[in-house]
């Protein structure tokens, strides 16, 4: 170990390390050289002031700092960095800290921070960091509540795996200040996880929005057909308690909305999908109990390009007439919807350049075949057909 200190302080200018202390350095002051090298740090526990050295402000070139695989690693000053350390950070690393308890809560310029495997690391309201803009916390047992509006710069947060997680929301403090930087929120496998703020997200320029595997998740954001107005596209996954969009429905600027495996979010007339004049993509792969006929007179938008149902176990009849509406829809794609065996009166649009069904009834694959049978003439115009019994 020592031998690997000597070699890397003796080229630390090429690692962009201020010299910030004289001497030999101790063991406490080990990391100060390993900034490039601080996998498998196996005893270092403690990172205080002396870690900087004598200089008043240390490291100044320093810009993307990474640890991991610390597992004895629990302390990490805040004081050590007030006094001056890092003033060029802009990216943090941390991974496989698990006994990490603490981190500095100033670093004025940093830009992102990516935070895994940390799971007794706790986040607080005293964080500044005034420029962040990218946040990943992955594999964490805190936050339990996290603070949308402490980052007023954030563009991309991405929570995943932490377990304790229960709301996400916006500080009443600071609820009038928009989170006009923020373009993509992904939150994932947090499955205590049971709201958003009840005010909603200030988030205008959001375009991107994913919630999956979050099994007591009860709602989503308040507002958001007005609050969230440049959303773009929402991906709602394995979240079997929640039940409906909030009032107001879904935002007119949403692109692509997909659903999996949310089995009591049914499609509805009142989620206002008939006048969002921007949705063109629709997937719904959700095992509802009670579905037995699809689409409903008036449920989908005439922009559609693209509709993909998928899972639909009860489901018995493709109803034509809330489909024939579709003059812009190009692609139709039905999968293991083993029960359907029925199209009713009406056409398919003449638009269809491409229809595919897979994991249908035997019967209804029949009753398809070209030139014979009883459904042909509904499909015929259609250049590209796939009519499978069972999934390939």
């Amino acid at each position: 170990m020592t031998e690997k200190l000597e070699n890397i302080v003796k080229h630390k200018d090429i690692l962009g390390l201020k010299e910030s202390f004289s001497g030999k350095p101790s063991p406490r002051l080990q990391l100060t050289s390993l900034v490039d090298e601080t996998e498998n740090m196996q005893v270092l526990d403690s990172i205080q002031v002396g870690f900087y050295g004598n200089g008043s402000s240390s490291f100044v070139s320093l810009r993307i700092l990474k640890f991991e695989d610390m597992p004895n690693w629990i302390h990490w000053s805040s004081l050590a960095v007030t006094g001056g350390g890092f003033p060029s950070l802009q990216q943090l690393h941390i991974r496989k800290c698990e006994n990490l308890i603490e981190i500095p809560n100033c670093l004025p310029l940093l830009e992102l921070l990516f935070i895994s495997e940390c799971w007794q690391l706790q986040f607080d309201d005293f964080i500044d960091y005034p420029a962040l803009q990218t946040l990943h916390i992955e594999s964490c047992n805190y936050p339990t509540n996290f603070t949308l509006n402490l980052f007023s710069k954030l563009k991309f947060l991405q929570i995943q795996d932490c377990r304790y997680l229960r709301f996400l929301e916006i500080s009443e403090e600071l609820h009038h200040q928009e989170l006009c930087f923020f373009q993509e929120l992904k939150i994932s496998e947090c499955h205590n996880m049971e709201s958003f703020s009840g005010r909603g997200l200030p988030a205008p320029n959001l375009t991107t929005f994913s919630v999956s595997n979050c099994n007591n998740l009860r709602s989503m954001p308040e507002q958001m057909h007005t609050l969230l107005n440049s959303l773009q596209t929402l991906i709602i996954s394995g979240c079997p308690k929640l039940v409906s969009f909030p009032k107001g429905g879904l935002p007119p600027s949403l692109q692509t909305l997909t659903i999996q495996n949310c089995v009591n979010l049914t499609p509805q007339n009142e989620w206002g999908l008939r006048n969002m004049a921007s949705l063109s993509c629709l997937t719904i792969e959700c095992a509802y109990a009670n579905v037995t006929s699809f689409p409903e007179d008036g449920l989908l938008p005439a922009s559609l390009t693209f509709l993909q149902i998928s899972e639909f176990p009860v489901l018995e009849t493709l109803n034509l007439s809330g489909l024939q509406h579709l003059t812009l829809l190009k692609d139709l794609q039905i999968h293991s919807c083993n029960q359907l065996q029925i199209l009713s009166d009406g056409s398919l649009p003449s638009s269809l350049s491409s229809l595919t069904i897979a994991g249908c009834s035997l019967q209804l694959k029949d009753w398809c075949q070209r030139d014979r049978g009883i459904y042909w003439d509904k499909i015929s115009h259609i250049p590209t057909q796939s009519i499978m019994e069972e999934e390939t």
